[in-house]
């Protein structure tokens, strides 16, 4: 037993770690996330063809429930993309465009169907401006989360923004055999 114990105590100290000072081991790139870095316009463009596919057989079957489908896919569909590519931000940016650029525009167009009536039209242009308004907000809304929030984003910084690597330092320790130099390097 007091042989193993010495085998292992020699062993231990006759093992040397060895690693390259700082200045001389190369700096090797962080990993990025894929999902962080490319684009997913595509993502969001499918889930807005799915809600407008959704609208579609909502008008056409006369459907409550794939009218609720399509509405609640417009507002929180490219959101759950936006989070699922870790984007808390560009998810609350979306949807806040999805409601309030089809609110403004439906208020402008409200506006504007009761400018072109009389005291003794119909109420009819002021929904059909209406309509058209909230139509016209949500297409915009759909465009600006495909081209502007579903973008990649480029982590590297261009090469002429960093700075120059340091020079490579002394080490700290040398070992050679039957022999230690030590020495001590401070850069200010």
């Amino acid at each position: 037993m007091r042989f193993a114990a010495a085998a292992v105590l020699v062993l231990a100290l006759a093992s040397v770690a060895h690693a390259d000072p700082p200045g001389l081991t190369p700096a090797t790139p962080m990993p990025v996330d894929a999902a962080d870095t490319g684009s997913y316009r595509l993502q969001t463009a499918g889930v807005d063809a799915a809600t407008l596919l959704l609208g579609v057989v909502a008008a056409k079957d006369n459907s409550d429930a794939a009218l609720g489908a399509a509405i609640g896919t417009y507002f929180v569909g490219p959101a759950l993309v936006h989070l699922y590519h870790h984007h808390p931000g560009r998810a609350a940016a979306s949807i806040a465009l999805r409601v309030g650029l089809p609110f403004v525009l439906g208020a402008i167009g409200n506006s504007l169907g009761k400018s072109q009536c009389s005291y003794e039209c119909d109420n009819d242009a002021d929904i059909a401006f209406t309509a058209w308004g909230v139509l016209a907000g949500g297409i915009a809304a759909s465009a600006i989360d495909i081209g502007y929030l579903s973008r990649g984003e480029d982590r590297a910084a261009p090469a002429a923004l960093l700075p120059p690597p340091p020079p490579p330092s002394q080490p700290l320790a040398t070992h050679e055999p039957h022999e230690m130099k030590v020495s001590l390097a401070f850069a200010f």
